[in-house]
């Protein structure tokens, strides 16, 4: 697994956000019109992903915008497949409780391999949540998870932070 590339933004949305479909798209484009060409992901909960038109709407409105979509938290319950296939998200973030011991449960790695796997065949680049030790770590990149996410990367920080932590790491590496 790799650190997604410096730089992206994953913002995630609120359930509610999504019922006022022509506000959802007002804000979108006035985010992108602030952020410039600063790659942004926006993430919407499996829950909500229920809607094959809503979702193809919400779809072209990115592409348009040029932000990509995640699906959040597959596998926490709500998960459908046929959204995958219908409107393939960039990313799925695959549920922390899925995750969670899984160097402890056969059962779960079996699982997660086949569902890694349907969803790399299909395009999608996948995420892991709440890695937390390396044997976590280890198992899904066995698995074949492309990016992971968690304590184990690092603790959730202010956005002034990491920014400084950004220009930080930039000058130590400028020539």
């Amino acid at each position: 697994m790799e650190i997604d590339q410096p730089g992206n933004l994953f913002l995630n949305t609120h359930p509610a956000e999504n019922t006022e479909l022509e506000l959802l798209e007002f804000s979108l484009r006035e985010l992108r019109d602030e952020a410039g060409e600063l790659p942004i992901v926006l993430e919407i909960h499996e829950a909500v992903a229920t809607c094959s038109q809503e979702m193809r709407w919400l779809r072209s409105v990115l592409d348009e915008i040029d932000m990509k979509l995640a699906y959040d938290d597959f596998g926490a319950g709500q998960a459908r497949l046929i959204e995958l296939v219908e409107v393939p998200p960039d990313y799925l973030k695959f549920d922390i409780h899925l995750l969670q011991g899984i160097h402890k449960d056969e059962g779960k790695r079996n699982v997660l391999t086949s569902l890694v796997e349907m969803a790399l065949d299909l395009g999608i680049t996948v995420l892991a949540e709440g890695i937390e030790c390396q044997e976590e770590h280890d198992i899904c990149q066995e698995i074949g998870f492309q990016l992971g996410q968690g304590y184990f990367y690092g603790k959730p920080a202010a956005a002034q932070q990491v920014n400084d932590r950004q220009t930080n790491a930039l000058a130590e590496n400028a020539v």
